[in-house]
């Protein structure tokens, strides 16, 4: 255990994420990019190209599910123009991707946007759930998507760590 506890916290500082003092909760703030969340219980830190912070899921059936996060220059579009965006970018790279739904979110107090959808990989049905909100100036993207008959098991895992984002001033 606490072998694990000296890696966990070496992967992490691997990919300049700080933890909070001892005592606090297992909020992950990332100072460079203003942003601070509550991981879901269990779920590893583990580096991904263009994204600042991801975490992946225990293993499910041989599938490692990931929250990403990333972030982009909020100074010259607006939310309905990024929306669109990656609407249209899912659409081009995910087989028979499909928005389900398209709903306001307030996090953090800042109002955003939570789209989902499902697309095919491999022969696999996959959901999809992508909170926008602006904030400090950029858009943030916290992304993550999972077998669709898992739905039950991570809607609610993934909707509590996009509420428990911070967005540092």
């Amino acid at each position: 255990m606490r072998a694990q506890r000296i890696t966990f916290i070496g992967i992490l500082l691997t990919i300049a994420v700080a933890i909070p003092a001892i005592g606090q909760t297992d909020r992950v703030k990332d100072a460079y990019h203003q942003f601070s969340i509550i991981p879901p219980k269990g779920w590893e830190p583990q580096e991904r190209s263009g994204l600042f912070m991801n975490f992946n899921s225990p293993p499910e059936n041989g599938f490692r599910f990931n929250l990403g996060v990333s972030d982009a220059d909020g100074t010259r579009t607006n939310l309905q123009k990024v929306v669109k965006e990656l609407k249209d970018g899912m659409n081009r790279i995910m087989q028979d991707y499909q928005v389900e739904e398209e709903v306001e979110v307030l996090i953090d107090g800042k109002k955003g946007v939570l789209f989902t959808g499902n697309f095919l990989l491999r022969n696999n049905k996959f959901k999809n759930m992508m909170y926008i909100i602006p904030a400090n100036g950029k858009f943030y993207n916290i992304n993550c998507s999972f077998l669709s008959d898992y739905l039950d098991k991570y809607k609610a895992v993934v909707e509590a760590a996009a509420k428990s984002a911070k967005f540092e001033d």
